[in-house]
């Protein structure tokens, strides 16, 4: 295991033991890699699967390194007595690695300080902290999660899951893709604050979530005023960004059950689900003091609060955009169920800010302080008091109005939340309802979060919360959902199915040759990546495959007339698919 001078090296642990006389240990690796200067690879031998348990206490990573489990995954146990590493200075990457049963002060897992971690396909789990990041701790850094799961961690100061802090302008910065934080705490009987039950930040330059789950995380306190953020605290940051992405079941005792930041610069949430989130103040999603803050294509529902503001709280913050959004089904004990707004210059646009509920003031929409009210294009509520309504605003008292389905939320009948596609749940509206086509196209906010990843910032939003046309028809609907029939992109009764992603990750989809085409014409299925330029990716004239993309497969069963593709290179992040009968040529 010994490396050549100013060479990177490849080390292989072979034993799962802790103790140097019994093989090449993980931890006997780890101190010839921080012996070298260059960035060296830790692997482990094939036949290596079960459990490493630390019995010598945490291992320090000083030096560049990347240690990568097998595909089934290596577990390191900190054996509830020590975290599992503590990684200054350094460029660090894990994979496949399980992190369970960590103990620490900071950080029950991993305690990383002025160094950039990237973890890819983890799972942190079980582990403690008695005071910040009951898995992760991470001071003045750059910390990358992809694919990994937060699980189950505890704290009882800030981040039950992940706790990250830096100083503004110094590059710091929290990144989750594809992750799961779920069923993290932090609690304290003491009168300390605890917050951000799955994640806590302070003073990061960049906190970007996309296409995660942060569930049934809690941030509580049995001191008053304590308790804050259950999902997402995000304090101070630059930009918090979250993007196709849910928050649901997430609670604190004292405010934003989902997501609170406070004197942030610009946050922005698009494309995202707020459900069933529970706090005495700001449920849904709190912001306290931030300069500028936008909601797009966003379902907030379900949430109830104690105090103001259960599905939107705003106090202090200069301006908060609520455009092409759902905001349905919250409470609030005292006012604003839906959106509570003081000292905050407010822009509603586009959207459904309805069968809300609140004991006091207006049940929707609730508005003080000295800073404007703008509606600027239509929206839908389902009561106007407390409001001064312009006259292209619409009410509407019976959800079965509004939505394709009802049922019971929080006690109130509003539209049905369910996997429409996409990538998270949402509402869709009615066909020849009262939110079809009342919007206004000229409200509609430019896409500066290149929500189609086609490198156009300027132009109007492009797409609704599925991903789908933003506007189908002539005019914009109102809420996160556009309304498309069946949106399978095909004419008369085609239907293309999506059927899932393979392990792989190839893309796979099907559909029934059930059709009599003429001779000349074809099935065709095509794929784009901005919904504009379709390319052909097979073609099925009804007896053979004409064409079909290299690497990509196809498969017939003659029984059930059904015909499956596997695209084996979808584009990434995001692919459209559609099913033609087209000339053959």
């Amino acid at each position: 295991m010994i490396p050549a001078a100013g060479q990177a090296a490849n080390f292989t642990v072979d034993t799962l033991s802790d103790v140097d006389a019994d093989g090449a240990t993980l931890r006997e690796a780890i101190l010839l890699a921080n012996a070298t200067t260059e960035a060296d690879t830790i692997t482990f031998a094939p036949e290596l699967v079960g459990t490493l348990t630390l019995t010598q206490g945490e291992i320090i990573i000083s030096e560049n390194l990347a240690i990568n489990g097998p595909e089934e995954r290596i577990t390191i146990s900190g054996d509830n007595q020590t975290r599992h590493f503590y990684i200054p200075l350094s460029t660090v990457s894990l994979s496949n690695l399980n992190l369970i049963d960590g103990d620490s002060i900071k950080g029950g897992a991993l305690e990383v300080e002025q160094s950039i971690l990237t973890l890819t396909n983890c799972d942190i789990s079980n582990n403690v902290s008695s005071a910040n990041g009951g898995a992760i701790n991470s001071e003045r850094s750059e910390l990358t999660l992809t694919n990994c799961s937060i699980s189950d961690n505890s704290a009882s100061g800030r981040g039950g899951g992940i706790f990250a802090d830096g100083t503004r302008n110094d590059g710091s910065q929290l990144i989750l893709s594809n992750c799961e934080v779920s069923g993290n705490t932090t609690s304290s009987t003491q009168n300390i604050v605890t917050s951000g039950g799955g994640i806590a930040t302070d003073s990061l330059d960049l906190v970007s979530i996309e296409n995660s789950l942060l569930s049934g995380n809690s941030a509580t306190s049995t001191t008053r005023n304590r308790g804050i953020a259950g999902g997402l605290l995000s304090n101070s940051t630059g930009e918090l960004l979250i993007e196709n992405s849910t928050f649901v079941d997430n609670s604190s005792s004292f405010f934003g059950g989902a997501i609170s930041s406070s004197y942030s610069d610009f946050i922005a949430v698009s494309s995202s689900t707020i459900s069933n989130n529970v706090s005495n103040a700001g449920s849904g999603i709190a912001a306290y003091s931030c300069t500028e803050a936008v909601l797009t294509n966003c379902t907030i529902i379900g949430n109830s609060t104690q105090a103001s503001g259960g599905g939107i709280y705003s106090r202090g913050t200069n301006n908060l955009h609520v455009q092409s959004c759902s905001v349905t089904a919250n409470s609030a004990a005292n006012r604003g169920g839906g959106v509570y707004a003081a000292s905050t210059g407010l822009n509603v646009g586009n959207s459904i800010v309805a069968f809300n509920n609140a004991s006091t003031g207006s049940t929707d929409l609730s508005h003080n302080g000295s800073r404007a009210l703008v509606l600027g294009s239509p929206n839908l509520f389902s009561s106007a008091i407390g409001l001064t309504l312009p006259g292209d605003q619409i009410i509407e008292t019976d959800a079965a109005n509004v939505f394709a389905t009802t049922s019971e939320t929080n006690g109130i009948v509003t539209g049905t939340l369910a996997d429409n596609g996409g990538p998270v749940s949402t509402l869709l509206i009615l066909q020849g309802g009262v939110a079809e086509n009342a919007g206004d196209n000229g409200g509609l906010p430019a896409d500066s979060q290149d929500l189609d990843n086609d490198s156009d910032t300027s132009e109007a939003l492009p797409i609704d919360a599925r991903g789908y046309p933003r506007v189908a028809d002539s005019t914009v609907d109102l809420g996160a959902v556009e309304f498309t029939a069946s949106y399978d992109l095909a004419s008369g009764d085609l239907v293309l199915s999506f059927t899932g992603i393979a392990a792989d990750g190839s893309a796979v989809l099907s559909f029934t040759n059930d059709r009599e085409i003429a001779e000349g014409e074809a099935w065709v299925v095509s794929r784009s990546t901005d919904l504009n330029d379709f390319v052909s990716i097979f073609t099925f004239d009804g007896a053979t495959v004409v064409d079909e993309e290299a690497g990509n497969s196809s498969d017939f069963d003659p029984v059930e007339s059904i015909y499956t593709i596997t695209d084996t290179a979808p584009p990434s992040p995001k692919a459209f698919y559609k099913l033609e009968i087209k000339d053959s040529e």
